[in-house]
């Protein structure tokens, strides 16, 4: 290349020939022909001389070397005319559109940015020889995708006023499988052990069926590597070391042979532990915080816990620009380590203001009162997580930035500036839907979550179907005391059609006003009452009535007038109220009537759900909730009207709706219980086939456990053995028009007489 190079100087020092038998001259003027878009200015920029240099002939080839160095131009012709240097250039061609064809499991964007790391992208000069080197680029995106096989074609079409396209057609091919996984140097712990840590896999058979490897990809290699190296430091084993890892493919391309070549070393222990540094409280308090322990293996992940956990505490005391470091000190001879953890506190920092910037439509106060900190307290980084969480939480409120800004001058006060991005709090819907249950679904609605600014809600509906009848009008408000006390208030009114349910022929109608109180008990724990008053008509049908609905009405009547009371108490650390994947939630209610009205009865519920976050948006969930009810004073029994009922979507999947628990053969539905026992376990994880999919989306497998009784034949001990079960995927969207849910599931050894549903779906309507 570089004979090249001085060939292509020497001829074009050849074709000047008279400027080079000329002698040193004093440059008058520069001359710059053929520009078309590259600036004047920006060419003399690199030409290394100006008007008023002393010009030789030994100045030409450094003056056409720093040009053709630029890149910009094709061909460069130098002149003299008397005093004046000419240059007359022509420009490379611009890049107009660089178009991608054939791109499936690869976006744009990918091959884009492999594109832009050699220079080539729209409105930059186009260089013939860079053509070979992005298609290699672009096949060093494939190959760690582990698609051997791509081919790629380039294809550039010239264009007036000197532009060019690049069309690059792609070729994807087949991706390369794993077809062996090899560990070489390991002793101590058996291949089978160690490649379970790994998240590529190798071909196997399991019930006779053989399943093909993983497809290879170089980035979760990389990170089944550390996994790998952790699992062992994690032991003991602090001098792991990985010494190579080949990987190889076969000749048709389809097949990868991985082998990593490991040295295990030894095993070590903790010698002692040791703590340093300026204590801000006792030492016996910091050790605590240490869960390392002198004479145990040592393990990576737990001094780095522990360092973590100082920290921790050392933060929610006000010590934000904490220092915590840990100095390991091995003894290869007694294989043994001490550990020396260095505390360095530095001053307590103090939040001097907290401001809120994007709230266009909340007030200031909105979002204040949300904080878990103050001005002028000192800086707790527990509570100003928790602040974050508490503002994410907020219906009307999409995201929050947060950022802690040191004051200038100052070593112990900062800044919190809190940005929020807020959605759409108001709406009006006007909605059709259908249901397996209900049929079609008509509704409209006016929805305000943050009324005028106050963080207040207001709700009013009508939706109408073959099972209800709904009017409403609900207004909450968060703050109705200045501590948090939240208060709600509620007319409702509700046309029933239990024969559209699948429970029975008769029609109920209720129309009720109810007011609520919740009380912040702690950050996690509420508690909750509410009193309400409720009017009751049943009509029943000529036909087709259970006997025991009929023999109700006629010992109690058909109109009712009660005055009901409400209290609940929760327990939630949820990180999100909508499709949550960590923390739990334990909720606790009574409902019942008060004494002195037309009849008596209480319903007492429990409602558990535990979220386990398994990381890359793959979640554990187990749910499990107990009904029971039943009617006291002089009313003998749970009005049949109160019942439980279970299957279908929102309890037992694989079942049709409402047809679990006591069943009356002369009417041939259910009849519902005063007894009610649900759970499952969901295993959450992303939509498949998206490489990033919408946060609206949640798909999952499940198992469903579930059934209802009635006291009087079945005791509590003895109804665990009757529930009922299914496996199945479910897959919600929480779409602009309303919840769209949908199950796939199947019944686990179902009875004769049940009522099974492979398929079952609500769109619209609302859970």
């Amino acid at each position: 290349m570089l004979i090249k190079k001085n060939i292509l100087v020497f001829l074009l020092l050849l074709l000047n020939a008279p400027l080079l038998q000329a002698d040193s001259f004093k440059v008058s003027e520069i001359v710059l022909n053929g520009l078309e878009r590259i600036d004047q200015g920006t060419v003399l920029t690199y030409l290394p001389l100006q008007t008023g240099s002393q010009f030789d002939t030994s100045d030409s080839s450094r003056v056409l070397h720093e040009l053709y160095k630029t890149g910009f131009f094709s061909e460069i012709g130098l002149e003299r005319d008397g005093n004046k240097i000419i240059l007359n250039l022509t420009e490379r061609p611009a890049i107009t559109e660089v178009n991608f064809d054939g791109n499936e499991d690869v976006d744009d964007e990918q091959l884009k940015e492999a594109m832009e790391q050699i220079g080539i992208k729209p409105g930059r000069v186009y260089h013939h020889s860079l053509i070979k080197v992005l298609e290699q680029n672009l096949r060093q995106v494939y190959f760690t995708h582990g698609k051997y096989g791509v081919k790629i074609q380039t294809k550039v079409e010239e264009l007036k006023d000197n532009r060019v396209n690049v069309d690059i057609k792609i070729s994807e091919g087949l991706p390369a499988l794993i077809k062996q996984i090899t560990i070489v140097g390991n002793t101590i712990f058996s291949d089978e052990q160690l490649l379970d840590i790994f998240t590529l896999e190798q071909p196997e058979t399991v019930i006779g069926i053989d399943f093909d490897g993983d497809q290879y990809s170089r980035p979760v290699l990389t990170g089944d590597q550390e996994a790998l190296k952790s699992y062992y430091q994690n032991r003991g084993y602090i001098n792991f070391n990985i010494l190579s890892t080949q990987v190889s493919i076969s000749a048709d391309k389809k097949d990868i042979f991985i082998t990593i070549n490991i040295d295990e070393g030894e095993k070590f222990h903790v010698e002692k532990i040791d703590l340093t540094g300026d204590f801000v409280f006792p030492e016996a308090e910091i050790r605590k915080m240490i869960t390392i322990k002198p004479d145990e293996v040592f393990s990576n992940a737990s001094m780095v816990a522990s360092k973590t956990a100082i920290s921790k505490k050392l933060g929610d005391e006000g010590y934000a620009f904490a220092r915590v470091n840990v100095i390991p000190e091995q003894n290869n001879e007694n294989k043994t380590v001490k550990l020396t953890y260095v505390v360095q506190p530095g001053k307590k920092a103090y939040v001097r203001h907290i401001t809120f910037s994007g709230n266009a439509k909340s007030a200031d106060a909105v979002l204040r009162r949300e904080m878990r900190l103050m001005e002028s307290a000192p800086l707790n980084t527990t509570a100003l997580n928790r602040s974050k969480i508490r503002l994410q939480r907020l219906k009307f409120v999409e995201t929050v930035e947060l950022k802690t800004t040191p004051v200038q001058g100052t070593d112990d006060q900062v800044d919190i500036d809190i940005k929020t991005v807020e959605r759409l709090s108001g709406s009006f819907n006007i909605s059709a839907a259908f249901s397996q249950v209900e049929g079609v679904v008509f509704g409209t609605s006016l929805t305000q979550d943050n009324l005028f600014g106050t963080g207040q809600s207001l709700s009013l509906a009508i939706n109408t179907s073959d099972a209800n009848t709904v009017y409403s009008m609900t207004h909450t408000d968060p703050y109705y005391t200045v501590d948090g006390i939240s208060r709600s208030f509620e007319v409702n009114y509700r046309k029933r059609d239990a024969s559209e349910e699948l429970i029975s022929n008769y029609l109920i109608d209720t129309a009720k006003i109810n007011v609520r109180y919740g009380i912040p008990l702690s950050e996690y724990d509420r508690f909750s009452f509410g009193y309400g008053l409720e009017a009751i008509d049943i009509t029943l049908a000529s036909s087709n009535v259970a006997q025991e609905f009929v023999d109700y009405v006629d010992i109690h009547g058909n109109h009712f007038e009660n005055l009901s009371l409400q209290s609940s108490f929760s327990h939630d650390t949820r990180n999100r109220t909508v499709f949550a994947d960590d923390g739990l939630i334990h909720a606790v209610s009574l409902d019942m009537t008060v004494p002195g009205g037309d009849i008596s009865y209480y319903k007492l519920q429990h409602q558990s759900k535990f979220f386990f976050s398994l990381g890359n948006q793959h979640a554990l969930m187990l749910r499990g909730q107990l009904g029971l009810g039943d009617g006291y004073g002089e009313t003998a029994e749970l009005p049949f009207f109160e019942r439980f009922f279970a299957g279908g979507l929102r309890s037992v999947r694989g079942y049709r709706t409402n047809s679990l628990g006591p069943y009356d053969a002369a009417v041939g539905n259910s009849v519902g219980g005063d007894l009610s026992i649900i759970g499952g376990i969901e295993w959450i994880f992303p939509v498949p086939f998206m490489e990033t999919p919408p946060a609206s989306v949640r798909m999952s497998m499940f198992y469903d456990a579930g059934n209802v009784f009635d006291r009087e034949e079945t005791s509590l001990s003895h109804a665990f053995f009757e529930l009922k079960d299914a496996i199945g995927i479910s897959y919600v969207w929480l779409a602009p028009i309303g919840p769209l849910r949908f199950s796939w599931a199947k019944a686990i050894s179902p009875d004769a007489t049940d009522e099974t549903e492979t398929f079952q779906f609500s769109i619209g309507s609302f859970f």
